[in-house]
């Protein structure tokens, strides 16, 4: 009651408040009006006593003043005002209902208005409509009604004018103040309100969910009792028989509710019992998929193992302390932060995951004092297990000194925790931390995969269920070998990519240690090197630079889619079925709903749709009846798809169908008999008797037979009429038995069976007759229920004679649209014709990027991910280049690529034939979806096989060789392995390769070292490449929507910083290919070639590492100053990318605004461009080493082919030649088997992952 009294206060101070606004909008727009019109009016002074309405109506003659009363009086107006958007169609519309005899005066509103429902601003236009005749008055005031236009009186007299403007004036001052009063008086009571709101919402939703939960029940025969069926733990069912008993005795029930359980072979949901601690690790499991029931669950293990890994990677004690006090902050305070329910996003984030935050806070600062790190600084807590053996002038007289690990310097006991300090001043530190952190990445990554397989191992252990081992005994042996071999191709595959994944612990940690430390060294080490009193308010400063950098960055067509406009269209009733009918065989054309409010019953073509649906239902009927007699259904090809037909031939429609449905159902009515049901099963039955007393029972046990669908027959009670019934029946039966002979087979049959095999014969002769015809029919009922659906999202004008629609439609085609609409005016007779108006709005419009078959594939793949934003650059198109290049990288073979390619060739050769076929097959579909990826991923793989010359492992000698053999017949005989000297001109002819790699390194036992080295920085060089193009895809999208200082602020930063770095490493490998060489001499000889990585870790930490007496550090002499302005630039893109922008919105006072259109602070987009660039630095580093994926899986294919030859191919080719060709045949059988389905197929859907992964 008391809610009821509170609702019924608050309607009506709402409706007295939207009242009020909306005499106040009224008042409003008659001050517009009178103020506005008033040009249109006054007599001008001055000007020989002229009428400026007569002028404007008669401009090139000078009336009398008689003339222009005479003009004044036979003129009759309206005024009012009219929303700003819908002034061309008004317009429009006004000279179409008088034919060019409507003069219309309009001037815009400065100030919007705003809307007493919604609260939005509305710009308007005043206008004044001078026409002449009652008749014509009529139609003017129907438009208006139509267009959602104010009319408001306006005296023509000045005078009069001014009076009534006076009082409107005073009238809106007097609605102000009592609109501020009723305002006032309603926040008073909704701040009574607002303390009781929440728990009134739980009561109303606990309850809606309780009768929506009892609404699922169903409802005994007797119609009182209620029967549901749920999902119980077994540990919970006697809490669940106790509640039944507490419910009872709550409502005063005399009769108590009970609980029985069913067996039952259906597999039961998966429930996991969380609390508020594992709800967030069971979500992350969940976020991947939904553990089968009663399989071990992953996130108990995931309690220890997330945090563990998060804090191998994260490693520092002080970084683990900020984000342990965050995690403790919102634990502790979790009640009042649960209580404040707040809309952020990015906090409802952290806060639903405060304990995975805490435990990874905790685990943090664990491996930080292992790692001895806090803010890139190690702890000397236990001392150092080094001494320094040399005297103080040797110590302060040296930059390095040498400790030596097996004299006196070290005292030969482990540390008692963690890393020794002494590592922080070594010179040597990055490559001992370099080499610790990688093996302990891979011993950790290799635990958590056998944890994984123990955790399968276990639940495989559990016993199947009957339903389970139902399904096995179902499962063809072919789908099981299948799926098989999919899952061991995927387990043997995943240990290599999943252990190399595994690296990123390493990488990740490494980069987070480093840029932990330049931070300190770049700011904090600033503040520290002043002197004096300055000293202490720069380190302030410095200070807090610092901790902001550290919780910022540390802790946190088909090149574009096509422009689209906004259309409104005005169609006539009669031709709109055709005109849509016209657009929809184009589909360019995306239709808004104009009736979303209006229930789909109370439409204007809800009665043809329902015929439709009544069609479609009928239609499947007879499929059934065709497929179950087994005949085949004539396919249409895809140029023969029919048109949707004419209303008018509906009825024809139904007529055929009729007929055809007659015939079906009176053959299966005459064909449905004997001990075969009417879907062909044979049915076991029992026959029953069931004794009871008194009438009542009798009617409660005949609704349970009817309920189960049981056959009730009458049965007599005296003996002897029960005898005479079952003669009768006999008598029946042989009558149907009797022999009869037959024409065709000359032998006695039934009579029975006789008609049977007339009636299918016949009946079989029906449907042979439509199944030549269903699919045509099926497309046409489909387009026509479309067609209506389409119709019933039109609106319908004032005057019910137009239907009105808006539309989304690609610039380009709205000529062909106004076309269209003219054609579908011509096909229905219509004598008006239907026209398109263009509204401008600042809606955003959907994306249509427009696709053929062959780029449909190449789209799909990027929508999987996520659409462009509307005129964004599509990367459709450039995937349609890259995509195919990065999986040949990975699967390049040139016979592969040659069995792809014919695969490929083969779907989109006779790719009609295939589409008419519309297999069902999923496996099939997925493939022919994809036909013109697969074709040019074949060629690809084709180029890249010839260049890496690897055709099924083998080398082909189409070149020949520039390695030649200066040895003698005896020494190559005799050694197993002969050195050729590629500086020796004997040795090598000193010319490049003229395609691919030589076919001598097939036979060279450092092969594998050599492809290792080549692919690995072919991989980095076309990662880099590929990363420049994405990030520069951006500068395009930055000149098309005018946001040209992102160029400036966040491109050029960006790619600096990945050009700077990797950029750099990349051009480090071609000097190293170009500048060193055998015949070099020793300095620049392979012996003092450097190691790309180790220079770039160097670079990085401004180190040196010790070489060689007669080898340089470096490739030439200013490399090391090059290397340490390289990184400070790149160090100085950071800041620009994280500050760049908000400072940027801060100082020029633009406004943002978010999804939702409302004003975003500057404190979030000071969140959402820290996290924008703390992701983008650490994704250069993270998608730098996932492109080595490509080497990876490279090398992989390459060594699993090369198995597969030498050990099956090789074993056919050294039988004794008598045998060698019946043994190699079948030989060959098992290869081909084997290259087509592991390495093709399974080694190809895996490089199709990957290069998916790369692409995302």
């Amino acid at each position: 009651a008391s809610l009821e009294k509170t609702e019924s206060e608050i309607l009506e101070l709402s409706h007295n408040a939207i009242n009020l606004k909306s005499n106040y909008l009224e008042l409003t727009e008659l001050r517009h009006v009178l103020e506005k019109t008033a040009a249109f009016f006054t007599e001008q002074e001055g000007v020989n006593g002229s009428d400026s309405l007569t002028r404007a109506l008669i401009a090139e003659e000078a009336p009398t003043s008689a003339q222009t009363t005479s003009i004044r009086g036979r003129l009759g107006f309206v005024a009012g005002v009219v929303p700003r958007e819908r002034v061309p169609a008004f317009e429009r519309m006004l000279w179409r209902i008088s034919r060019g005899n409507v003069f219309l005066r309009q001037a815009n509103l400065e100030e919007p208005l705003r809307d007493p429902n919604t609260g939005n601003e509305i710009y308007k236009t005043v206008f004044v409509a001078f026409f002449q005749g009652e008749q014509l008055k009529s139609r003017v005031k129907k438009v208006c009604t139509g267009f959602h236009a104010s009319l408001y009186p306006c005296p023509n007299v000045y005078s009069e004018r001014e009076e009534m403007l006076a009082g409107v004036k005073t009238r809106l001052e007097d609605l102000n103040m009592v609109l501020n009063q009723t305002h006032d008086h309603r926040q008073r009571v909704l701040k009574n309100v607002a303390k009781e709101v929440h728990p009134w919402m739980v009561m109303v939703r606990k309850m809606k969910a309780i009768y929506h939960t009892l609404n699922m029940f169903n409802m005994d025969v007797t119609k009182k009792c209620l029967i549901a069926e749920c999902w119980v733990p077994v540990s919970d069912l006697p809490g669940v028989q106790k509640a039944l008993a507490e419910g009872g005795r709550a409502s005063g029930s005399s009769i108590p509710s009970f609980l029985n359980v069913i067996e039952t072979a259906e597999p039961p949901p998966t429930f996991n019992r969380t609390n508020k601690f594992t709800r967030g690790f069971q979500n992350l499991i969940d976020s991947y998929g939904v553990a089968t029931y009663r399989e071990i669950n992953p996130a108990l293990y995931t309690t220890i193992s997330f945090p563990f890994l998060f804090a191998i990677m994260f490693g520092d004690a002080g970084h683990g302390v900020i984000m342990l006090a965050f995690g403790a902050y919102m634990v502790l305070g979790e009640k009042k932060l649960a209580k404040k329910k707040s809309g952020s996003e990015i906090w409802n984030i952290f806060f639903g995951g405060r304990y995975i935050m805490l435990l990874m806070g905790l685990f943090s600062i664990y491996t930080g004092i292992i790692y001895n790190d806090v803010f890139s600084k190690s702890m000397n807590l236990f001392g150092s297990s080094w001494k320094i053996i040399y005297d103080y002038n040797t110590t302060m007289g040296n930059n390095d000194l040498t400790l030596n690990p097996s004299d006196a310097a070290y005292i030969s006991y482990p540390y008692p925790v963690g890393l020794d300090p002494v590592w922080q001043v070594a010179s040597n530190k990055i490559i001992f931390l370099n080499s610790y952190k990688m093996k302990l990445s891979i011993i950790f990554g290799v635990v958590h995969m056998v944890f994984g397989d123990l955790e399968m191992s276990q639940t495989a252990a559990e016993p199947m269920s009957s339903a389970a081992e139902d399904s096995e005994h179902r499962e063809e042996l072919s789908e099981v070998f299948i799926h098989q071999a999919i899952h061991t191709i995927e387990y043997v595959l995943s240990t290599i990519s999943h252990t190399a994944s595994y690296l990123r612990l390493w990488a990740l940690s490494l980069a987070h240690a480093q840029l932990s430390e330049v931070l300190w060294n770049m700011v904090m080490k600033q503040g520290l090197g002043s002197e004096s009193y300055v000293g202490g308010v720069i380190l302030y400063f410095m200070f807090g630079a610092w901790a902001m950098f550290t919780l910022a960055i540390l802790m946190g067509s088909m090149f574009r889619s096509e422009e689209m406009a906004l259309c409104q269209l005005f169609i006539q009733p009669e031709a709109a079925y055709t005109s849509i009918s016209e657009l929809g065989e184009a589909g360019t054309v995306q239709f808004r709903d104009l009736n979303a409010e209006v229930s789909a019953f109370q439409r204007r073509f809800v009665d043809q749709v329902r015929r439709c649906d009544a069609l479609e239902s009928k239609l499947a009927y007879i499929e059934a009846e065709i497929i179950k007699d087994e005949i085949p259904i004539l396919e249409i090809f895809p140029g023969e798809m029919p048109r949707a037909p004419h209303p008018r031939e509906m009825q024809e429609l139904e007529v055929s169908y009729l007929e055809s449905e007659f015939l079906v159902l009176r053959e299966c009515y005459g064909g449905c008999q004997g001990e075969i049901s009417s879907y062909g099963k044979e049915v076991y039955k029992t026959v029953f008797a069931v004794f009871f007393q008194g009438d009542q029972l009798r009617g409660r046990i005949k609704k349970v037979c009817t309920g189960f669908h049981a056959v009730l027959y009458n049965s007599p009670q005296d003996p002897r009429d029960r005898e005479e019934m079952l003669k009768g029946v006999r008598t029946r039966i042989e009558d149907l038995t009797k022999m009869v002979t037959s024409k065709t087979a000359r032998k006695l049959i039934p009579i029975s069976l006789q008609v049977l095999n007339q009636t299918e014969d016949h009946r079989h002769r029906a449907l042979m007759i439509v199944a030549k015809e269903l699919k045509k029919w099926k497309v046409m009922v489909f387009k026509m229920k479309s067609i209506y659906h389409t119709l019933n999202m039109f609106n319908v004008d004032v005057t019910q004679k137009c239907l009105i629609a808006e539309c989304w439609v690609p610039v380009n085609e709205v000529p062909w649209v106004q076309k269209a609409l003219e054609e579908g005016g011509k096909v229905s007779g219509s004598s008006v014709q239907s026209f398109l108006n263009v509204i401008h709005t600042t809606e955003t419009p959907p994306t249509f990027n427009k696709t053929n078959k062959f780029t449909r594939g190449f789209q799909n793949l990027i929508d999987a991910y996520a659409i462009p934003s509307y005129m964004e650059v599509n990367p459709g198109l450039f995937t349609i280049i890259t995509f195919p290049f990065l999986f040949a990288i990975m699967f390049g073979d040139a016979g592969h690529g040659l069995i792809m390619t014919a695969f490929g060739a083969y779907m989109v050769l006779d790719e009609k034939r295939h589409m008419a076929q519309r297999s069902t097959n999923e496996v099939w579909n997925i493939f022919f979806g994809g036909r013109y990826i697969i074709l040019l991923m074949g060629l690809f793989s084709t180029y890249t096989g010839f260049i890496y010359n690897d055709v099924f492992s083998i080398s082909m000698n189409i070149f020949g060789s520039s390695w030649k053999s200066n040895y003698d017949f005896n020494t190559t005989n005799n050694v197993d392995y002969l050195v050729l000297d590629p500086a020796n001109e004997t040795s090598n002819i000193q010319t490049p390769y003229p395609f691919g790699l030589d076919p001598v390194w097939q036979l060279a036992s450092n092969k594998i070292i050599f492809l290792n080295s080549f692919k690995m920085k072919l991989s980095i060089i076309f990662g880099v490449i590929h990363m420049v193009i994405g990030i520069t895809v951006s500068v395009i999208n930055h000149v098309k929507f005018g946001r040209k200082i992102k160029i400036l602020l966040e491109y050029l930063p960006q790619l600096l910083f990945l050009l700077l770095l990797f950029g750099y490493m990349v051009v480090m490998m071609f000097i190293k290919w170009i500048e060193y060489g055998p015949k070099n001499e020793i300095k620049y000889g392979p012996t003092c070639a450097p190691s790309i990585l180790i220079l770039f870790i160097n670079m990085m930490l401004f180190k040196s590492s010790e070489v060689a007496v007669y080898c340089d550090e470096f490739m030439f002499s200013w490399q090391s100053s090059l290397q340490k302005a390289l990184v400070l630039m790149a160090v100085m893109c950071i800041p620009v990318m994280l500050l760049g922008i908000p400072i940027h919105h801060l100082v020029s006072g633009k406004k943002t605004y978010d999804e939702n259109g409302e004003e975003e602070p500057f404190s979030e987009i000071m969140i959402h461009q820290s996290i924008h660039t703390v992701e983008y630095v650490l994704s250069t580093i993270s998608h730098t080493a996932s492109y080595l994926r490509l080497w990876a899986l490279s090398l992989a294919h390459a060594q699993l082919s090369e198995i597969l030859w030498t050990k099956i191919m090789n074993m056919g080719m050294g039988f004794d030649p008598t045998v060698g060709g019946v043994v190699l045949f079948a030989i060959f059988a098992i290869w081909a088997f084997f290259t087509v389905s592991i390495l093709v197929m399974m080694e190809g859907l895996s490089a199709f992952l990957h290069t998916l992964r790369l692409h995302w």
